[in-house]
């Protein structure tokens, strides 16, 4: 009796993730998933069981990259640099090393409920990082906010601002919310 090679799971997110950005989170199922990877429903099912299970899955691989990318800036921060900020510097650092998977996360983001829900939860505990003086308060939400918006409108190709000025962009923000 022949044994069944084991799926990789990573790509399996991986073809998931083409799935969605080419053809939407509608055209997400596990037999659309299978037939990008090119192996059987049954190899998906045994994987992730339902599609609920291969979303989360997918969103767990994005925090876990996202923390991954949190321990990466906290270790080469100074010891001043606000938890905010590394944050920020996290995001930024997490998107440039995969922008193909924030636009899969933010194509799934703005088509489900759940998914925004959780997408607050994130927000809202990213915004707890922010200091409680009202004027560095409400500068450090605009730094996150703006930081992360700028992060979606580009991962989601929706201006033809070029790789060098985005790189201006960021840093002009950064500028600007220093003072």
């Amino acid at each position: 009796m022949a044994r069944h090679k084991k799926l990789d799971r990573n790509a399996l997110l991986d073809a998931a993730e083409i799935l969605v950005r080419e053809r939407g989170s509608h055209a997400l199922s596990l037999a659309n998933v299978a037939e990008t990877a090119n192996v059987s429903k049954g190899g998906i099912q045994s994987n992730f069981g339902t599609r609920e299970n291969l979303i989360n899955a997918l969103l767990e691989r994005w925090e876990g990259t996202l923390q991954n990318a949190v321990v990466t800036i906290s270790e080469q921060a100074a010891p001043s640099v606000s938890e905010l900020d590394i944050q920020i510097q996290a995001s930024r650092l997490a998107y440039n090393q995969n922008p193909d998977h924030y636009k899969a996360m933010m194509i799934l983001i703005t088509q489900s409920d759940e998914l925004r829900s959780r997408s607050r939860d994130w927000f809202r505990d990213s915004l707890s990082k922010v200091e409680k003086n009202k004027l560095t308060s409400r500068n450090d939400k605009l730094k996150l906010l703006l930081n992360e918006a700028m992060i979606a409108i580009h991962a989601l190709d929706l201006t033809s601002l070029s790789e060098q000025e985005w790189k201006y962009l960021l840093e002009d923000l950064d500028a600007k919310m220093e003072n």
